[in-house]
C-alpha cells in the first residue's frame, strides 16, 4: 500500500516479538532491499543465517545485497554457495548467469540458464537475454541471434531485449531490423545518447551517411563529454567526401582526446600507477 514508515515499524515490532524466528529477519531483509537500503538487508540476511545456518535462499539474498553495493565478486561467491547449499533452488543460477554472462565461458553461462529453466524458473526472458549476450560476446551471432529473438517473444518492450537485438541484427547485416530496434529502445531509457551512436553506426554499416550524421549528432547533443563520437563523424565526413566538416571533427576528437589523457594521467600519478597509452575506441 506504500505505507513505508508503517511497515518498517510493524516489522520491527515482529523482530522483537519474535527475535529467533528467521522468517521474520528475512522479510526484514527484503523490506530493506526493496527500499533501497541494502546494507540493513544485508544485516538481515546475516541474522537469518544466525538463526538458520547453511539456508541456501538467504545466501542468494545475500549476493543480490552484494550486488546493490557492486561487490560483484562477493555477490557471485554468494550464489555459488547457494546453488551448492540449495541445489534446487532455481533464482541463484539466473543471477549467477546475469552477472557473470560476457565474462565466463559460454558453456558455464549455458549451463546456469539450462539448470534454472530445468527448475522450474520462470524469467525466461531474462534467462534467453543472458545466454543471447554470451554468444554475442565472443561473436557467435547465430546462436546470439536465436537466443536474442526468443527473449524478444517473452518481452517485446524490454529495453535490454531491444537493444541486444539491434546490435546484433547491425552485427549481421539486418540494418532496417536493426534500425527500427534500436529506435524503439530509444523511447525505453533515460540515456539515449549510447543508443543514437548505435543508429548512427548502423546507418553508416547501410551506407544512410546523412542518417549516421544526424543520429551521431543527436547523441553528441545529449551528451557533449562524450568525445569519441567526434571520431565517428570524421570518419563519416572522409566518406562523404567532406574535407573541411572532417578536419573539424578531427580537431575537436583530438582535443577531447589529450583532455582524457591528461585526466588519466593524473588519476594514475595520484594512485601511483604508470600510465598506459590511449587506445583510439571503436564501435561502442
Amino acid at each position: 500500500q506504500g505505507k513505508i514508515p508503517e511497515a518498517e515499524e510493524r516489522l520491527k515490532t515482529a523482530a522483537r516479538l519474535a527475535p529467533e524466528a528467521s522468517i521474520v529477519h528475512h522479510n526484514i531483509g527484503v523490506f530493506y532491499l526493496n527500499t533501497n537500503q541494502p546494507d540493513k538487508a544485508d544485516s538481515a540476511f546475516q541474522r537469518e543465517l544466525e538463526i538458520s545456518p547453511g539456508y541456501g535462499p538467504a545466501h542468494y539474498s545475500r549476493g543480490l545485497t552484494l550486488q546493490a553495493r557492486k561487490r560483484y565478486a562477493e555477490a557471485a561467491l554468494q550464489m555459488e554457495l547457494a546453488t551448492q547449499l540449495s541445489p534446487d533452488f532455481p533464482d541463484p543460477y539466473l543471477a549467477l548467469a546475469t552477472q557473470l554472462s560476457g565474462k565466463r565461458p559460454v558453456e558455464t553461462i549455458q549451463k546456469m540458464v539450462d539448470t534454472y529453466l530445468r527448475l522450474g524458473g520462470n524469467n525466461k526472458g531474462m534467462a534467453y537475454y543472458d545466454l543471447s549476450l554470451a554468444y554475442k560476446t565472443v561473436k557467435n551471432y547465430a546462436p546470439a541471434v536465436k537466443y536474442g529473438e526468443m527473449a524478444l517473444k517473452e518481452d517485446g518492450n524490454s529495453y535490454l531485449f531491444l537493444r541486444n537485438m539491434g546490435q546484433l541484427y547491425s552485427y549481421t547485416d539486418r540494418t532496417a531490423e536493426a534500425d527500427t530496434l534500436l529506435r524503439k529502445a530509444l523511447t525505453l531509457t533515460k540515456d539515449p545518447s549510447p543508443v543514437y551512436i548505435e543508429i548512427g553506426m548502423n546507418a553508416q554499416k547501410a551506407n544512410k551517411l546523412d542518417d549516421a550524421v544526424a543520429a551521431m549528432k543527436k547523441s553528441l547533443e545529449l551528451s557533449p563529454q562524450t568525445g569519441n563520437v567526434h571520431l565517428y563523424l570524421w570518419r563519416i565526413y572522409q566518406r562523404q567526401g567532406n574535407k573541411a566538416l572532417a578536419a573539424k571533427e578531427e580537431e575537436a576528437f583530438r582535443t577531447w582526446q589529450k583532455a582524457e589523457i591528461a585526466e588519466l594521467t593524473r588519476r594514475q600519478k595520484a594512485a601511483g600507477t604508470h600510465p598506459q597509452p590511449p587506445q583510439n575506441p571503436t564501435h561502442p
